[in-house]
């Protein structure tokens, strides 16, 4: 028997997981094809959750990449 506000209470657990699973079937599409079409998968899964964690910060400090990204043109004029 669970009192109310138990530690143990199932619907702590059940919730994440069920999430998780509907998190999980939302991007099989996205994986398969992932999958069918890297050459390094590995490289690509990093890629991809290296850009998903750059918007996250980018989005939590309320800049867009064209602020962030460093502009290389050091107005050198190319005629020599």
């Amino acid at each position: 028997k669970n009192p109310e506000g138990d530690f143990w209470d199932i619907n702590m657990f059940v919730e994440p997981v069920v999430q998780g699973i509907s998190t999980r079937e939302e991007l099989l599409d996205l994986t398969d094809d992932v999958e069918r079409n890297s050459i390094d998968l590995y490289a690509s899964y990093r890629e991809m959750l290296y850009r998903v964690r750059q918007k996250k910060i980018n989005d939590i400090l309320g800049q867009n990449k064209e602020e962030i990204s460093p502009s290389y043109d050091f107005d050198i004029d190319d005629d020599f």
